[in-house]
């Protein structure tokens, strides 16, 4: 008398092994793109985006919808032309950072560049522009003390990219979840070839 397992019992236990394997790779490619995208975004600014002031700010302000890293965000300004004309570390207050406007920058527009890292490590760049309605020569640019940005305010500086627009850290939520595909049809293709190969 046969003992062994039906075929269809064999296959029923096998094509429960591969589903489960399938949503176990699924399941963690959900928590990966997740942790991905856990990111801090810009939520607000104070000057707004694209505004004209009628005198210069006392501040300007960037706030997110989670905390920053401490020692790891930056504020940059630059004029019209590109150019750095301030720039310096920052230290959060909580989902904030914020840089106390150079008395001596006056009427023109400006473009205010920063990079922070949310608390969980990701980095996040992005600029606001406004101007500062005048009238006469605009406001002077750089001195040479400070036409020589730092490395990580030219990074700022040059690098940025527009408030409202993903950060080039949106990108590893994509590679990550093409591996996750990949690793599920390599499942399905294996559990077929050993289906294949048992009589």
């Amino acid at each position: 008398m046969n003992n062994s397992p039906a075929p269809n019992r064999r296959l029923v236990r096998g094509s429960m092994r591969g589903l489960a394997i399938i949503a176990m790779a699924t399941m963690m490619a959900g928590l990966a793109a997740g942790t991905v995208q856990a990111h801090a975004q810009l939520t607000s600014t104070t000057p707004a985006d694209g505004a004209t002031l009628a005198a210069p700010p006392a501040a300007v302000t960037f706030t997110f919808d989670a905390d920053l890293l401490p020692g790891t965000n930056t504020i940059s300004i630059n004029d019209d032309h590109g150019n750095v004309v301030a720039s310096q570390q920052v230290q959060p207050d909580g989902p904030s950072v914020s840089v106390d406007w150079p008395a001596a920058l006056a009427h023109g527009t400006y473009q205010v560049a920063y990079r922070v890292v949310s608390a969980d490590g990701h980095p996040v760049t992005g600029a606001i522009t406004f101007t500062i309605a005048g009238t006469g020569s605009p406001s002077p640019g750089p001195t040479s003390s400070t036409a020589e940005p730092s490395t990580a305010s030219a990074a700022v500086s040059t690098a940025v990219a527009p408030a409202g627009e993903p950060s080039s850290s949106d990108s590893p939520a994509v590679v990550l979840l093409a591996l996750a595909v990949a690793a599920v049809m390599g499942v399905l293709v294996a559990a077929w070839a050993v289906r294949r190969r048992r009589p």
